[in-house]
């Protein structure tokens, strides 16, 4: 106790900076360097080949975005983000299409840190950043786990950045500490048991029962004294906190067991609070898979401006509906629900209204809409039933998922089209899915009003008493939807990925098997499910024999067949 004391004596005052965000910099002038690079990749991706109105479209959308990034000081961020994808890409390392909703920014498709085209596909910035928003630029990564040890090495040991994973501590809950004092005051583990096992893991001591307190009053008294007291200490599997301040002289840094790099000494919590750039990477199995598939097949790398596949194939959909979902990324548990919009009768109706639909937006839709809460429309959306609201920009506004809204994006257009702006519109889209009243009550009123007398404005000869019911029908839907819709740029960037799995299923069956069984050899379940799509596919799974067998699973071409190794 006497150290205890003496060690509280030596603390210093000291003030913590929460207000400036600490974007590491890596260029002396970052306007400049990312102009640079943004006319680099502008290039890369053809878009100075565009007739000249669709390039004033990038153009346009570029400059708002750059505007947005200076105000808000994340440049530094975007350049970072593009130096790690750049550095790792000279490595031949790969991060996915895209996570969240990155997705929605041009800017970031031409620094080649995502890989879908948000124009193309109709995807918000505002999503991603707006000037209006205070959080700091965040994009997660998606590599291969392989990749992924790679780029946190990479991180780690950077000669000029100073980079830490960031720290996480073990506390005791209510059940563990009960636990932990019920042993130390000598109960047996049945008794222990019989006041914890009812407990739901995040539990309170209120949920404990009354009666506990009364039979237990020491235990009780004493397990409530370490609620919250740290137990253990180890990092973030995926968050890199990346600086150009010295770290361990800015915030402290550790070690922790098994991990041979440094370990910052304040958690999550208190980084993001302190404004400090971290960095996720992801580890997405999905992407080893198809790695060593493409591997397999001796074809080039799969990425968005690939010529070697049709990104729009429909015969996928045929393979889908004939050979089931098995091994595609994503729709494997939604089986029913993607045969069902890709049925004849649900492609024949959403043709009607979206004649250009393709194969990647029907991904997309399904696995947005399968979501809870979005049980009122699931039923018309995956049967291709599709609603007009008599407003043809409203109706636009919601084209691409016939009618019906199941984006948050789409719940932004309309915010915006009433006359709010994009960084307004994401503002109270994200108040009404936090369920903020004070927003609900004040703002509807006001999008209401406002959108009657634009649509009035717009369409004289409407009727205003239908066009108030109308809208008062959309306010509803945009507080009801707010349950269930979901990130447009994330949906599509991760049906790129389930596309590229099917399509690697359908015409390269042999080695997509192959790689399943080299990634997933250890996992009984995954083995199974790839033995009973080999079985669909007419391919034979054979035991270790001499001449063919290699130190893996390997495939015999000529005769169908996979050996194991």
């Amino acid at each position: 106790l006497e150290n205890t004391v003496k060690l509280y004596d030596t603390i210093e005052e000291f003030d913590l900076d929460m207000k400036n965000a600490k974007y590491p910099k890596l260029f002396d002038d970052n306007i400049q360097a990312i102009k640079g690079k943004v006319k680099e990749g502008y290039a890369n991706r053809g878009l100075d080949k565009l007739p000249k109105g669709e390039q004033e479209l990038y153009q346009r959308q570029i400059l708002e975005e750059l505007n947005v990034m200076q105000k808000t000081g994340s440049i530094d961020y975007m350049l970072l983000e593009q130096y790690v994808k750049e550095s790792m890409g000279k490595e031949g390392r790969y991060a996915g299409f895209a996570r969240g909703s990155s997705g929605g920014s041009v800017i970031a498709w031409l620094l080649n840190i995502t890989d879908i085209n948000p124009l193309k596909h109709e995807l918000l910035f505002e999503r991603f950043m707006n000037k209006d928003r205070i959080s700091l630029a965040d994009i997660d990564s998606d590599w291969t786990n392989q990749d992924r040890e790679r780029v946190q090495q990479f991180l780690l040991t950077h000669d000029k950045l100073d980079c830490a994973a960031v720290i996480t501590y073990g506390t005791f809950g209510v059940k563990s500490a009960i636990n932990a004092i019920g042993r130390g005051m000598g109960y047996d583990d049945k008794e222990i048991s019989s006041i914890t096992v009812a407990l739901p893991n995040n539990a309170d001591f209120e949920d404990v029962p009354r009666s506990a307190f009364e039979k237990y009053p020491d235990l009780m008294e004493r397990a409530k004294m370490i609620k919250g007291v740290v137990t253990s200490v180890g990092r973030h599997a995926s968050a890199i906190l990346v600086s150009d301040l010295n770290l361990e002289e800015y915030i402290g840094t550790t070690m922790v067991k098994g991990f041979d790099y440094p370990v910052t000494t304040i958690n999550m919590e208190l980084v993001e609070k302190m404004k400090m750039v971290k960095l996720d990477v992801l580890g997405l199995s999905t992407l080893g898979w198809s790695h060593e598939a493409i591997k397999l097949a001796s074809i080039p790398r799969i990425h968005s401006q690939s010529e070697h596949i049709d990104w729009n194939d429909w015969s996928i959909r045929d393979d889908i509906l004939d050979n089931s979902t098995l091994t595609i990324f994503q729709l494997e548990e939604q089986e029913h629900a993607i045969q069902k919009i890709m049925s004849d009768e649900s492609l024949a109706r959403i043709r009607e209204t979206s004649p250009d639909i393709t194969v990647i937006d029907l991904i997309s839709i399904t696995t947005a809409v399968i979501r809870p809460g979005s049980a009122s429309i699931m039923s018309d959306v995956l049967n291709g039933i599709s609603r007009d609201y008599g407003i043809p920009e409203i109706d636009e506004i919601l084209s691409d998922s016939f009618g019906h809204v199941i984006y948050q994006e789409q719940t932004i257009n309309l915010i915006k089209y009433a006359g709010f702006s994009g960084s307004q519109a994401d503002i109270i889209r994200r108040a009404i899915g936090h369920k903020d009243a004070e927003v609900i009550n004040n703002w509807i009123p006001e999008f209401k009003e406002t959108l009657v007398n634009k649509i009035m404005s717009d369409y004289p000869t409407k009727d205003k008493e239908e066009v108030i019911e109308t809208v008062d029908g959309l306010a509803q839907i945009i507080i009801d939807s707010s349950a269930y819709s979901f990130n447009k740029s994330h949906a599509v960037a991760y049906s790129y990925i389930s596309y590229e799995t099917a399509w690697l299923r359908k015409y390269y069956p042999l080695e997509w098997l192959t790689a399943g069984f080299i990634i997933w050899r250890n996992s009984l379940d995954k083995v199974n499910t790839l033995t009973r799509l080999a079985d669909k596919l007419n391919i034979s799974i054979n035991p270790v024999k001499f001449r063919y067998s290699r130190g893996d699973y390997f495939m015999d071409t000529d005769n169908n067949d996979i050996y194991e190794g």
